[in-house]
């Protein structure tokens, strides 16, 4: 993997939702949200769109493919967690 400042913010245990571009000998991660989410959180989000959409326990590049929808439904699931966990971060200054 070669990447050039991400190492610096990750700490073992975040997830990142990204879009993975796969190009001849090289993938690529791109459209990478901001805001990285523990683990557990993730995956209780993952959970949630595999139920909502039916998906087997194992989601592959295909299933993500043929219904945009799937994708869709993660990005906004993971864009209203992270809010929530931006807004509790964030001081209360009066």
């Amino acid at each position: 993997m070669r990447e050039l400042s991400g190492s610096k913010t990750m700490v073992p245990g975040d997830t990142l939702l990204a879009r993975v571009a796969d190009l001849p000998g090289v993938s690529l991660l791109a459209g990478t949200h901001p805001q990285t989410l523990p683990r557990s959180i993730a995956m209780t989000i993952i959970g949630h769109v595999r139920r909502e959409f039916r998906l087997p326990r194992r989601v592959t590049a295909g299933h993500l493919k043929s219904n945009d929808d799937i994708a869709l439904s993660l990005a906004v699931m993971w864009e209203d967690t992270a809010a929530a966990g931006r807004s509790s971060w964030t001081p209360d200054l009066q």
